[in-house]
């Protein structure tokens, strides 16, 4: 009884770590999607400033 309510609770603590690093791994590929979308707008207000 205590052998598998063990694996139960290890098989939950792997389920959760394994989700949470999934969900940070998306968060930062999001944030670094975003970061480059700035940084092209940032290069082209600099075409348009050096335009002018």
């Amino acid at each position: 009884m205590s052998k598998n309510s063990k694996a139960i609770m290890m098989s939950i603590i792997y389920t959760q770590s394994s989700w949470s690093s999934w969900s940070l791994r998306s968060i930062m590929s999001e944030s670094f999607g975003n970061l480059t979308i700035l940084t092209k707008r940032a290069n082209n207000i600099q075409h348009v400033i050096a335009g002018i």
